[in-house]
């Protein structure tokens, strides 16, 4: 599949998901990125949260609530751990590249 195919792909399966559900296209959609951050750290993060609480008295994270999650596997074309442009340009372009290299 060629570059310019996977965004119209992506507004696609979008559009199919919506009418699936048959709710409303979303007004607007966030893409939250945590660099470095894996299942276990927000398992950390929740436990933590849980016995000690924060400021506002919340006892819970609120992200792990939203209505809709994913995630993606981003090693880069050159090392087993990625670097931050790496994985950045593969969750943009959904090619690899190699370490320290933007595309």
């Amino acid at each position: 599949m060629t570059r310019p195919m996977r965004p119209v792909l992506f507004g696609l399966l979008l559009v199919c998901a919506t009418l699936a559900y048959g709710a409303q296209a979303p007004k607007y959609i966030f893409l939250f990125i945590g660099d470095g951050m894996g299942f276990n750290h927000v398992e950390a993060s929740q436990i933590y949260a849980e016995k000690v609480g924060t400021d506002t008295g919340e006892r819970s994270l609120l992200f792990p609530t939203f209505p809709v999650m994913t995630q993606v596997c981003t090693r880069s074309a050159s090392h087993l751990i990625t670097c931050s442009s790496a994985a950045a340009t593969a969750l943009a372009t959904g090619e690899k590249t190699t370490n320290y290299v933007i595309l």
